[in-house]
C-alpha cells in the first residue's frame, strides 16, 4: 500500500528481531518462510526501506490491528480505514498522553 501510494523512503518497525535481522540480510542460505521471501521482493524495488525494532509495549495499536484483522473473517487481506477503528482510539490517546507502559519481562527461575 505505502508502494502504490507513492511512498519511496519507508520505515518498518516490528517487535521482533529475529525478523528484522532475516529481513535486513542479503542472499541468506536457509529455506526462508514464503512471507519473508514476498516482503524481500518488495524491498528491492526502487525505494528506500529501513527496519527498526520497537519494544511491543511501543507498538500496541500496530498489534491491536494485526489480532484485529486476524480475528476478521469478513475481509481476512486488505483492508484500508480512512479513519482509525473504534477499538484504538484509547490505545491512540494514551499514545498522545504519553502514557507509560510497564515493559513486560518473563522471568523463569
Amino acid at each position: 500500500m505505502a508502494w502504490s501510494s507513492g511512498y519511496r523512503n519507508v520505515m518498518i518497525e516490528s517487535d521482533s528481531s529475529s525478523v528484522i535481522t532475516l529481513l535486513s540480510m542479503n542472499g541468506i542460505a536457509i529455506r526462508e518462510c514464503h512471507l519473508i521471501s514476498r516482503i524481500r521482493i518488495w524491498i528491492q524495488k526502487d525505494w528506500t526501506v529501513s527496519f527498526r525494532h520497537t519494544f511491543r509495549e511501543d507498538n500496541t495499536v500496530a498489534d491491536w490491528l494485526a489480532n484485529f484483522l486476524l480475528d476478521d473473517q469478513e475481509q481476512p487481506d486488505k483492508r484500508v480505514w480512512w479513519d482509525p477503528p473504534p477499538g484504538v482510539y484509547f490505545l491512540l490517546f494514551a499514545d498522545l498522553a504519553s502514557v507509560c507502559r510497564p515493559r513486560e519481562v518473563v522471568c523463569s527461575s
